[in-house]
Parts: C-alpha cells; sequence; structure tokens
C-alpha cells in the first residue's frame, strides 16, 4: 500500500466508524426511547454489541485489501458501501447465531441499524472525497511544491503531478529552465522564477519541496539537489531517472499519479506521529483557551486604564518550510513608547513589565498553535530578516513546525541549538515534548531561561505601533463642508439607535451562532481559505474601519488580470464590481444570494463601527462619487443595510448617479420610523432576492 492510500484508508476508516457509532446510536433510540419503542428486550445485551459491530467492520476492511479507490465515483462508492454494510451485518448475525445470543436481538434493530449505517457511510464518504479532501489540499498542512524543469517536459508531467486526488500536495509554482517566463502562469499555477534567479527565490520562498522533472540527472542537477538541501527543501524526483544523492532520508512515494524518489534533507517524522503530535497540540489549545481568556480580560482593562490601544499585536515570523505568518501577542509597551524613550522614561506599562517578566505576554500563541502556524514545541520561528540570514544547517531544521518551546529556550549558542534540535526532529517523540516541557517548568521556577527580554522586541512593538497609527489616519477630507446642530430630538434618536443596534445585534449573534459555525466549515470546505475577511472602509467621520464579512470568492480573487477579462476589468474599475463575477465561488454565490455574507457584520454593530441602518460604507476611492457632499454622507454612521440597499440595492449604480441620490435622500430624511421601515423593506428584499448581482 502507498502513502496516500494508507492515509485514504485512514481517513476513510474514521469516517466509517463515525457512522457506525452514529447509526447504532440511533437504533437504539428507535429501539428504546422513541415513540415506536417496544420496550420487551434488554438494553445490556444491546450495549455490548457496538464493539461487536466495529470488530466485523475491521474483519471485513481488512479482508478486502485495505483497499481506497482513487477520487471519487459515485457508483463505485455505492457499491462499495453495499458490500461493506450487508458483510458487516451478516458477519454479526453469523457471530449472534453461532453463540446462541440471537434470540437477544430484534431483527428491527439491526434493520434500523443497516439502513441508517449505509446512508451515513455512503454520505460521509461522498463529502470526505468531495469536500474534505479538498479541503486538506488547501489547507496549511499540505505539503507546497514547485516543479523544475524544461518546458515541454513540465506541460507533460504537470497533469500526473497535480493529480487532485493526492491531498497531501499542492504546486505552488513552476519554474521553466528553458525558457524566462517568469510572471506569466501555466493554467491555474504560476511561473516564480528563471532559471538564473530560481535559487534566491527558493531560498526565501515559502516552499516545503522542489520536483525535479529533468530529461537526465547530471551532476549539475545532483549539486541542485544539495542546494535544496540547504535550504531546507525536499527534494522529489521521477523514479524512472536514476540518482544517486546523498540525503538524511530517501523513500519512494508518489505526487498525484507520478512515482517519485524522495530525497529529504533531514530524517522525515511520519504522517501518522505528525497527525499525533497535531491532535496534542489541539486538545492543550482548548484546555488552556480559558487561561488565555481570564488573561485577555485583565490585559484588556488594565491596558485600556494605563495606555489605550491594541490588546494584541501581531508580528511577520517564519514557519515550517519557510511560511510566513502572523505570530500574536499581548502588547506590552505603551502607545506612547517612542517619546517616552526620546525623554529617559520606561516605554513599558506597568502591566506590560509583569508580562514581559513572567513570559505570559506569549500566552496569545495558543492561537498560532490552534490555527496549526505553530506547535507547542518544536523550533524557533525566527524574524524573516533573520531567516535570510540562517545558514543551511539552521534552515533544515524548519522542516518541522516552530514552537512556543524547544531546546532554542535554553541555550544562546548556535551550534548547541542546532544540534539540539536536530536530535529532536530526527527522534521525536511524545516524551521528547513531555521533556522539553518539564526542563521549562524547572527553568522557568528557577530563574534560569536564557530567552529574557529581548531588545529587539522593544524596538519591533514600537515600529508595530507606529504602524498601527500611521492605519487609524482617518480619511482626509474638508469637514467644515458640512456642520449639524445638535437638538434634542437628534440626541434622543442618536441614543435610541445605538440601544437598538447593541440589543439585537446580540440577540442575533447567540441566535445565529450554529449558523455562523456551518457556514464557517462550508466556505472552509470549498477551497481551504479563511471563511471570514475583512475590508477597509470608511466610516463616520472619516474614521477607517475594517467590515467583516463572509468570504464568497476564491482566495487568489485579489489576482485581477488573471481572473478578469479586460470588460471586467474596465467595470471593476468604474463600479468597484462586476456582473457575473468569475471569482464568485458556488458557496458564495449562495451566500450572496441570500445576503448571508453580511452576517459577520454584526460584529460591527456590536462594537459600534456600524449601526443596523444607514448609508452602506464606501471604500476611499468610492469617495470621489459623491463630490463635496462627501462631508454630509460621512456625518452619519454607515449601516448593515439602507435605503439603497433596501430599495434599489445593485439595480442602482453609481455611473448613473442613482445610488449616490438615494444615500443621500437616508442622510437628509433619517429617523425612526425611515429605519423601521428600510429595515422590514430590506427582509422582504432579502426573501425576494430583489436586484441580487453576482
Amino acid at each position: 500500500m502507498n502513502n496516500l492510500n494508507r492515509y485514504n484508508f485512514y481517513l476513510q476508516s474514521i469516517s466509517d466508524i463515525i457512522a457506525l457509532f452514529i447509526a447504532y446510536s440511533f437504533a437504539f433510540w428507535w429501539k428504546f426511547m422513541s415513540p415506536f419503542r417496544t420496550g420487551i428486550f434488554q438494553t445490556g445485551a444491546y450495549v455490548s454489541l457496538l464493539p461487536g459491530f466495529v470488530i466485523c467492520y475491521f474483519i471485513v476492511i481488512l479482508l478486502s485489501g485495505k483497499r481506497v479507490s482513487r477520487g471519487f465515483r459515485f457508483r463505485a462508492e455505492l457499491i462499495a458501501v453495499t458490500k461493506c454494510v450487508v458483510a458487516v451485518i451478516i458477519i454479526t448475525i453469523f457471530y449472534l447465531f453461532m453463540s446462541r445470543t440471537v434470540i437477544l436481538y430484534s431483527r428491527e434493530f439491526l434493520i434500523v441499524f443497516g439502513l441508517v449505517f449505509w446512508f451515513l457511510m455512503l454520505f460521509f464518504r461522498v463529502v470526505l472525497k468531495t469536500r474534505i479532501m479538498s479541503f486538506l489540499r488547501q489547507g496549511k498542512n499540505a505539503e507546497q511544491v514547485v516543479v523544475i524543469g524544461k518546458r515541454e517536459v513540465v506541460s507533460k508531467e504537470l497533469n500526473r503531478i497535480e493529480d487532485g486526488n493526492d491531498w497531501r500536495f499542492r504546486v505552488s509554482g513552476i519554474i521553466f529552465t528553458d525558457v524566462d517566463m517568469q510572471g506569466e502562469r501555466v493554467g491555474e499555477i504560476s511561473v516564480i522564477a528563471n532559471a538564473s534567479n530560481m535559487m534566491e527565490i527558493l531560498k526565501e520562498g515559502s516552499i516545503d519541496s522542489v520536483v525535479m522533472v529533468y530529461e537526465r540527472i547530471d551532476d549539475d542537477a545532483r549539486k541542485q539537489v544539495k542546494d535544496f538541501h540547504d535550504m531546507g527543501k525536499a527534494v522529489y524526483i521521477d523514479l524512472d531517472r536514476a540518482i544517486v544523492v546523498t540525503g538524511a532520508g530517501k523513500s519512494i512515494d508518489k505526487i498525484g499519479a507520478a512515482s517519485m524518489i524522495c530525497l529529504q534533507p533531514v530524517a522525515r517524522i511520519a504522517y501518522r506521529r505528525l497527525f499525533f503530535k497535531r491532535f496534542t497540540d489541539i486538545l492543550l489549545s482548548i484546555l488552556l483557551m480559558p487561561l488565555l481568556l481570564i488573561f485577555m480580560l485583565i490585559s484588556a482593562i488594565l491596558l485600556n486604564i494605563e495606555s489605550p490601544g491594541p490588546l494584541m499585536l501581531s508580528r511577520i515570523r517564519v514557519g515550517n518550510g519557510g511560511r510566513r505568518f502572523e505570530q500574536l501577542r499581548f502588547r506590552i509597551m505603551r502607545m506612547d513608547a517612542k517619546e517616552r524613550l526620546k525623554k529617559g522614561k520606561n516605554p513599558m506599562t506597568v502591566w506590560g513589565r509583569f508580562l514581559s517578566f513572567s513570559h505570559f505576554d506569549r500566552l496569545p500563541l495558543i492561537l498560532n498553535v490552534l490555527v496549526a502556524d505553530m506547535s507547542f514545541v518544536g523550533p524557533h520561528a525566527p524574524r524573516l530578516p533573520r531567516f535570510i540570514e540562517y545558514g543551511a544547517e539552521r534552515r533544515k531544521n524548519l522542516r518541522m513546525r516552530p514552537g512556543i518551546l524547544g531546546h532554542w529556550s535554553f541555550e544562546l549558542d548556535e551550534e548547541k541549538i542546532i544540534t539540539e534540535e536536530r536530535e529532536y526532529i530526527e527522534h521525536w517523540s511524545m516524551f521528547s515534548d513531555f521533556s522539553v516541557f518539564l526542563e521549562f517548568i524547572f527553568r522557568y521556577i528557577t530563574g534560569r531561561l536564557v530567552r529574557g527580554f529581548d531588545p529587539d522586541q522593544a524596538e519591533e512593538e514600537i515600529w508595530l505601533i507606529d504602524q498601527y497609527y500611521e492605519e487609524k489616519q482617518p480619511f482626509e477630507y474638508d469637514r467644515s463642508a458640512y456642520t449639524e446642530k445638535a437638538t434634542f430630538k437628534i440626541s434622543t434618536y442618536g441614543f435610541f439607535k445605538r440601544m437598538t443596534d447593541i440589543v439585537l445585534s446580540l440577540v442575533a449573534i447567540i441566535i445565529l451562532s450554529p449558523l455562523f459555525l456551518i457556514l464557517m466549515i462550508l466556505i472552509m470546505g470549498s477551497d481551504g481559505g479563511s471563511p471570514i475577511y475583512a475590508h477597509r472602509r470608511i466610516g463616520k467621520n472619516g474614521k477607517k474601519i475594517n467590515i467583516y464579512k463572509f468570504r464568497s470568492m476564491r482566495k487568489d480573487a485579489g489576482d485581477l488580470e488573471k481572473l478578469l477579462n479586460p470588460e471586467q476589468l474596465e467595470q471593476y474599475n468604474r463600479e468597484f464590481k462586476i456582473e457575473k463575477d468569475p471569482r464568485v465561488t458556488g458557496i458564495g454565490n449562495f451566500l450572496r444570494r441570500t445576503s448571508l455574507d453580511e452576517l459577520p457584520q454584526l460584529f460591527n454593530i456590536l462594537g459600534g463601527s456600524l449601526s443596523i441602518v444607514g448609508p452602506r460604507p464606501i471604500v476611499e476611492d468610492e469617495t470621489e462619487k459623491y463630490g463635496k457632499e462627501i462631508a454630509k454622507l460621512l456625518f452619519v454612521k454607515p449601516g448593515l443595510t439602507g435605503y439603497w440597499q433596501a430599495y434599489a440595492r445593485n439595480n442602482a449604480s453609481y455611473e448613473t448617479g442613482e445610488r449616490q441620490a438615494m444615500e443621500m435622500y437616508y442622510v437628509n430624511h433619517r429617523g425612526i420610523k425611515l429605519d423601521v421601515k428600510i429595515f422590514f423593506k430590506t427582509i422582504v428584499a432579502v426573501f425576494r432576492q430583489e436586484g441580487v448581482e453576482l
């Protein structure tokens, strides 16, 4: 059994066992707790039947040879599931008959179990092979590979290598060695470099492995293999091409339908062991989440009292295979840290000094572990400039996900760190992680941690604060162009509207939380990308705000020249939207038609950057469409829905001037009566899908 077939077998077995447990639970409920229960059988005998079903299932799949079909064909899957369920029921009945216990069990129970098991097994396998495997292929755990070779050879081999059924690998780029096509695309894949600059590009890029599809392997190719290993990249070479290259690990595997020899720069940890390590990381992250939430609450209060500003700041770090990610930490510096340093004062907050001394400023790294950027124990995650300076041996250690803790926590000597990290990677076990954790606790208690407060961290955080202020600079416009005298009526309306926003958004978030979870899973399952994205808009008084939405477009939607034709590009530049947008995904189409993509804006409403009803928030380029009236428009808080949204939606455009007129009508006539009218009109428009444009 090759590696892919083995891992597919593991995944399929897990989904089948889940289906079996659910089917058994339903049959048990049907027999003893539903309105159709008979109540003439002992429940104790049925409890012992569950492990019997599990044993029978594994007997069946072991006898069938543990083969898992490549790809998905419904008819073949239907036949395989039917055979499996029938075999499980027959073996179970045979065992009960031979043990003379068949009289204890109801035929009705076995029939209900068999039917539900058959349906759920088929359903879960369909979801596994059409959705989950696609999600895994787009996720952070998929190995990102670059294919290198002559154009003719690469074009011929690419279909075999990029087999959509192999969820372990994702082709992230192509390099042609005979022609310079850097910046162009072959299908959906970018040509990221040429023969002259590929070593420089790959050294700094977030690539795990290189697939060499050369016509022959000569001395130059062998030298390239060594250079790739020095970068910490694994190398795959077609099995049909002989090669003798030294390496820490050599194995035979497949990428898609292509048989390959894999040459690793360091010994590789088996996928099943990495799965167990990942499972442990997730479990510990969930268990530590209450502690993080407590510190978030305390930090939010104390930091806001002493120096109001962001609770956490994110830093760019380099992880497994050179991947960049945003590492989260509590803010420990005052927002005026730069000015205080100039005056010779301490730039840190009182609470920040405690967080730094106790190392609790690193507690938000739990979130990085949860989203698979980091592990609890692993190599050090360097800053990007430091990563670029890394030597070959240190780069090789980044073949593993970086850790919150590691041998680097106890050493300053570069050679010792490399040696101990390499020993950890090549001989990893749960005991290795446990021993590092115990050593950290011992050194923490005795004050022997060598990684204390880093002066570079202070400089980096001050720079991040400067960036925060720069991003928060409000949109510049002539505020004197419009002023409005505050009256009792206007103040009462504003207070009532804010209270309504808080109550309705909070209730909606609580009630709709299951729907949020379902939609997030569906969006991630479509292409593996983040389910929610933030879009920068201009809010009240020109304040820049982030508007949250469920992602309805492809992950690479920003690559306009690739995805749009010239006519669509022209329309986008003119209207900031496109008719029949090709970037919209299948689930995104549904979200847009039902306006469910707007649901995350309930958090904007709760936070106060949006209201339920108001002009729609605009991007900076759209401010030009309103001319001198922009001051009047930005005097009012934008809304989740508004007069334009409810009565015209996409039927009124900027080009005709209708949209501007409708938004300004609301600004001039806003009030409780109009807000209520717009709110209910929006509900009707959503159900009728009026003005929907995709």
